[in-house]
């Protein structure tokens, strides 16, 4: 048997003894191959260069359902037994026939995206108000969430601050590790540095406040827009930070003197949404006006606009490697599109209301949505089906987020819960 060794990861083929004879004994070596793409058993992350090699071939997972692709020739074989030992995943094996020359086009499901199976872990209550924005840290060991304040009854007053402050929690223990208190008005998104030493929040109030994590201290307050500030992202290389609002412009500042460095216009309304690609080459934003619109991030220009959907664009969402954009809609739809030429792929119809949030599992093969249903649901890109449907006791989720190894992802409500969600 022959084995190749990753981290956290092993697989085996387990051969018939006809064929191994064959492999031994007959002078011509298999012409064909087994191949297909690996995935690392813990993270589920894949592994390009992890395959298992033979003379014939190698073998390996192609997909995200963890099919194995088997081609080649087999002659004079009528079939034979390929078997997978993978570590966290049950044992798979398959009876593959050959026609009557020997020859073999065949795949069979190692039970992947069956192990993607999230439940609850943990939920905490924010007393004083609603969950608007969450976000995990890049270590994936925090969680932050932006937070606002529906009008309360008179009864119950709200402390001081409490209805527009950031807080910060533990994701192994749900306690809460410290509030930051600095926004006038409601905090509407919230997003870390890549270093995960500073964040970001933007508030009703038209600033952006960069806080220190480790102290809890504003850094800096950025003034510039004249309306709420409904989104923000870092660039993946930390140079830059974009920001967006319903003054329907985008200004790109510096993410380390605070500096304004340019403003984006194009949206003939609001702006919802925007997100950096993982080259930090190019914008995509969405925005009321019912259009996700690309942006060259060095030259400000917009390089193409993406229709389709038919209400407002409330959350937009790059793959991790940058080839795709997820897109949620108040037309309760979430829409894939390719990066490079606008052509809409795919749309998920499942949702009953708005699609507040959207964002791609880290190994680009899953999509998460949360809706003004109720729900939170799990959407396979390649076959186009939902996965899993998670259920909230909340009838409005703002904000969805997958921790940074995939294993974990997040949910934050109207109601102010935050649910912590890990594969079961």
């Amino acid at each position: 048997m022959k084995k190749f060794l990753p981290t956290f990861l092993f697989f085996a083929i387990a051969i018939t003894t006809s064929i191994a004879l064959l492999a031994a004994g007959d002078s011509g070596m298999h012409k064909g191959a087994i191949y297909g793409q690996v995935f690392d058993a813990k993270s589920g992350k894949p592994v390009s260069s992890a395959f298992v090699r033979s003379e014939d071939g190698m073998m390996g997972i192609s997909d995200a359902e963890g099919r194995f692709v088997i081609e080649g020739d087999f002659a004079p074989l009528k079939s034979f037994t390929l078997t997978c030992y993978a570590s966290g995943y049950p044992d798979s094996s398959k009876t593959v026939e050959t026609d009557g020359d020997g020859r073999v086009q065949a795949d069979f499901r190692l039970g992947y995206r069956d192990m993607m199976h999230f439940q609850i872990d943990w939920k905490v209550a924010n007393t004083y108000g609603s969950v608007s924005s969450i976000a995990f840290s890049p270590d994936g060991r925090t969680l932050a969430s932006g937070n606002y304040q529906l009008p309360a009854h008179p009864d119950y007053p709200i402390p001081p601050h409490q209805e527009s402050t950031v807080k910060i929690f533990d994701v192994k223990t749900s306690r809460e590790i410290s509030t930051l208190v600095g926004h006038h008005d409601w905090v509407w998104c919230v997003a870390f540095s890549p270093d995960g030493r500073t964040l970001a929040s933007g508030s009703y109030d038209s600033s952006i406040r960069i806080w220190d994590v480790e102290t809890g201290r504003t850094i800096r307050n950025l003034l510039g827009h004249s309306d709420v500030v409904e989104g923000l992202a870092f660039s993946p290389d930390g140079m830059t930070l974009v920001s967006c609002s319903r003054d329907a412009t985008l200004m790109i500042w510096n993410a380390e003197t605070g500096n304004a460095i340019k403003t984006l216009k194009g949206h003939s309304g609001g702006i919802e949404s925007v997100a950096f690609s993982p080259d930090s080459q190019t914008l995509a934003s969405g925005g009321h006006d019912s259009t996700i619109r690309i942006w060259d991030a060095e030259t400000g220009e917009e390089i193409r606009t993406l229709l389709g959907h038919s209400g407002a664009v409330m959350s937009v969402a790059f793959s991790s490697d940058g080839q795709i954009v997820a897109s949620g809609s108040t037309d309760s739809m979430v829409k894939i599109w390719d990066a490079e030429t606008g052509r809409e792929i795919k749309t998920f119809v499942g949702h009953s209301g708005i699609v507040k949030s959207v964002a791609f599992s880290p190994d680009g093969y899953k999509v998460v949505s949360g809706s003004y249903d109720s729900t939170v649901k799990l959407w396979d890109i390649q076959t186009c089906q939902e996965i899993q449907t998670l259920e909230d006791d909340c009838d409005r989720i703002e904000s969805v987020a997958f921790s940074p190894n995939g294993l974990a992802l997040a949910s934050g409500n109207i109601c102010g819960n935050i649910i912590l969600w890990r594969v079961a």
